[in-house]
C-alpha cells in the first residue's frame, strides 16, 4: 500500500513539472503582458518583472489544477471519471474550433469591454 502511495505522488510531481514546463512557454503570459504594456506605456524593466509575476502566476495554477483534478480523482468512480474526462475534451475541442483563438481570459474581457 505505501509504495502505491509513493508511486502516486511520484506520478503526481511528474505531472506538476511537465504542467510547469507548459505554462513558462504560455503564450497567455506574453499576451498579458503586451496587453499591460500598451495600456499601461510599461518600460522595459517593468516588462520584465511582470513577465515573471505572470509566468509564476501560471504556474501556480497548473499546480492547483493538478492537485485539484488528483482530489476529484480520488471521489470519482472509474465511470464518473471516464465521463469527466470526455466533457472537459469537449470543452476543449470547442474552445479550439472557434478558430484557433485561445479561451476568453479576465484582460482579454476587459479589453472587449473598451472597444
Amino acid at each position: 500500500m505505501k509504495m502505491l502511495q509513493k508511486t502516486g505522488v511520484a506520478c503526481l510531481f511528474a505531472l506538476a513539472f511537465v504542467q510547469v514546463a507548459k505554462a513558462e512557454e504560455s503564450p497567455r503570459v506574453e499576451r498579458r503582458v503586451q496587453y499591460m504594456t500598451k495600456q499601461l506605456t510599461l518600460t522595459p524593466e517593468q516588462q520584465i518583472k511582470l513577465k515573471a509575476v505572470f509566468e509564476d502566476d501560471e504556474k501556480q495554477r497548473e499546480l492547483h489544477r493538478a492537485e485539484f483534478k488528483k482530489q476529484l480523482d480520488a471521489i470519482l468512480t472509474p465511470e464518473q471519471k471516464a465521463k469527466m474526462e470526455e466533457n472537459w475534451q469537449k470543452r476543449k475541442d470547442k474552445r479550439k474550433s472557434k478558430k484557433g483563438e485561445p479561451p476568453v481570459d479576465d484582460l482579454d474581457r476587459v479589453e472587449d469591454d473598451k472597444k
